[in-house]
C-alpha cells in the first residue's frame, strides 16, 4: 500500500530545512556552501540567537500547535483549509479544461 504524498507537517524530508537556523552556515552540510552571511551574523551573538530562537518558538507554538496536534485543527491549517476552500472552484473548472483527473 502507497503512503499518502502528505500527511501533516513532515519535517524529517529535508533535514536542513527543519533545522532552527536554516540559512546559516551551521545548517549546510560541512562539504557545501551557500548559507547566508547575515544569519550567521545573528546566530553568532548569544542574545540575538537566543532572541530569534524564542521569536520561533512563540510563532510555532501560536500558530502550528505541539506535535500531536490534531490535523487540520492548528490555526495555520485553519488559514490554508480557508485558502484551498477560496480556489476549490476555479481549481476544479481548471483541471477539467486540461483533462486532469479529480
Amino acid at each position: 500500500m502507497d503512503a499518502p504524498a502528505y500527511y501533516g507537517i513532515q519535517v524529517t524530508n529535508d533535514d536542513l530545512k527543519s533545522f532552527p537556523m536554516y540559512g546559516s552556515s551551521q545548517a549546510v552540510p560541512s562539504t557545501g556552501g551557500g548559507w547566508n552571511g547575515m544569519y550567521d551574523l545573528i546566530f553568532q551573538v548569544p542574545q540575538t540567537r537566543e532572541m530569534f530562537l524564542r521569536s520561533t518558538r512563540t510563532m510555532l507554538d501560536t500558530y502550528v500547535k505541539p506535535p500531536g496536534t490534531p490535523v487540520g485543527t492548528a490555526p495555520v491549517d485553519q488559514t490554508i483549509i480557508q485558502w484551498r476552500d477560496l480556489i476549490a472552484a476555479d481549481s476544479l473548472l481548471d483541471r477539467a479544461w486540461w483533462g486532469w483527473p479529480t
